[in-house]
């Protein structure tokens, strides 16, 4: 075994062995993972073959670096494009599965005119648990009915589950009418038929991400999973007892933060929401523009965009999506420093019944706005004493789906001038046609949208993206 990783080049540590069989660190192969959500799962860094935390085995402990939170179908169902009750799985028990048609279309009918019983029952159920297949037979006609679905008399099932019993990414459907003869091609999953196991709303803020355009990790919001301590509100003489200073009922969310951990690459496809991101970038200064990677966008950048870095330069994108001739010159190559990958809110509260966060975030604006070196020694030392940040306040749906309305302040501490609001990941306010207008807040549902992250979801259009990028057969 070579004793250093191929990605960090460095001598490994905790090293991880992926299904491939390649070595990595285990923190570099997370790393590596967060170019695309979930972050737990992606292409082995050499040879791009499938891997995931579930699959990747530590070899220190021969264990995995993760464990799925289920272990079996049983006890789980699976949406059809998130929606229960519209033909949706449910594995109670090996001798007790069905599809649930309780909520199906009104135009769904048999042929008899009769709607589909809200359990239809798989028979001649098969599972190995091993290759994670599960096989069943549906039978429209029986001895006690005649009735077929669309002509439909059988369906044969093959499922194929992801190794965290997330989606259900391979497999088929295939029908044959009453005379045992196949009814055209196979149904597939998930090209035609996408599934993905039931996800819970959440009850609380704790626990949940809110992102924009399924962006994980591209000023993501995140929360703690519980209630943690706050030493820093205590040094600042704002109380002891939970809500203190905060208002009455008001929660500690000591550990919410907004994540910077996954930027796009340029090697990625590009698609809208890519080349949105990119613009979110620039916008915010999350990470160092050099602007290399938007010479492939070409027309996928929108025409005659007006787009303002953080250091306040502005560039202007033609009509074939390249930076205009009137475009200041392009930065040096060396890239200047990143902004932390996780910037913590400060003084984090969360008021349940009226589903309200707030919090404070600082940037820090040596970070985002390199030093001139121009004015006085005076002046910088003025800078110096200033810190640039946001307050943030976020109202939240009542079944936590989104941030429904709030808003984002800029605010300069130490100074008597109120700096236009830019906003800590706002990919609308990142392109904008009229350079001069400076807005002091940014509104939540206006100007931002934040929505739920669903882990299943998001694994599910990951599968479809990376197999359809590689122009392969969904199944």
């Amino acid at each position: 075994m070579d004793s250093n990783c191929p990605l960090c080049l460095d001598e490994l540590d905790l090293p991880c062995r992926t299904p491939c069989g390649h070595i990595f660190c285990s923190e570099c192969l997370r790393q590596a993972f967060k170019a695309n959500p979930p972050w737990n799962r992606g292409k082995c860094p050499l040879c791009r073959g499938a891997a995931s935390l579930y699959s990747t085995i530590a070899i220190d402990t021969e264990e995995p670096l993760a464990v799925a939170d289920v272990q079996s179908i049983y006890g789980c169902v699976f949406l059809q494009s998130g929606s229960f009750g519209i033909a949706s799985y449910h594995f109670e028990s090996p001798s007790s599965s069905y599809i649930n048609y309780s909520s199906a279309p009104t135009s769904w009918r048999l042929s008899d005119g009769s709607r589909p019983p809200a359990r239809k029952p798989f028979e001649s159920c098969t599972y190995d648990p091993v290759a994670r297949v599960f096989c069943a037979t549906v039978n429209w006609v029986t001895p006690d009915s005649s009735a077929t679905f669309h002509y439909d008399a059988r369906w044969e099932y093959r499922m194929e589950f992801s190794d965290d019993y997330r989606i259900i990414l391979g497999g088929y459907v295939k029908a044959y009418d009453i005379d045992g003869r196949e009814r055209g091609a196979p149904h597939t999953f998930p090209s035609q038929l996408r599934y993905w196991r039931e996800f819970h709303p959440p009850s609380s803020l704790y626990g949940c991400i809110f992102t924009q355009l399924g962006g994980l990790g591209l000023a993501s919001y995140h929360f703690p999973t519980q209630p943690q301590a706050n030493p820093e509100d205590d040094d600042e003489g704002e109380g002891e007892g939970e809500g203190e200073g905060e208002g009455e009922g008001e929660l500690d969310m000591t550990g919410a933060y907004i994540s910077y951990e996954a930027p796009p690459s340029s090697s990625r496809p590009h698609s809208p929401t890519h080349s949105q991101s990119l613009l979110l970038l620039l916008r915010t200064g999350t990470r160092a523009p050099t602007l290399t990677p938007l010479t492939g966008i070409g027309t996928e950048i929108q025409p005659g965009v007006t787009m303002l870095r953080p250091d306040a330069m502005i560039f202007n994108f033609n009509r074939s999506g390249m930076i205009a001739a009137d475009s200041p010159p392009l930065p040096s190559p060396s890239p200047p420093p990143l902004l932390p990958l996780r910037q913590h809110f400060e003084g984090a509260r969360f008021d349940p019944a009226s589903r309200t966060f707030r919090g404070r975030v600082y940037i820090d604006t040596s970070l985002v706005q390199p030093r001139t070196g121009t004015g006085t020694g005076a002046e910088e030392e003025e800078k110096e004493e200033e810190r640039d940040g946001w307050d943030c306040t976020m109202v939240f749906a009542e079944d936590y789906s989104s941030i429904v309305s709030g808003q984002i302040e800029r605010i300069v501490i130490g100074s008597s001038t109120t700096a236009s609001t830019r906003g800590p990941g706002s990919i609308v306010a990142a392109v904008e046609r009229d350079r001069d207008r400076d807005r002091e807040t940014l509104v939540y549902g206006e100007h931002m949208t934040y929505e739920l992250f669903v882990e299943e979801e998001a694994q599910m259009y990951h599968y479809l993206r990376e197999v359809l990028h590689e122009g392969g057969d969904l199944n």
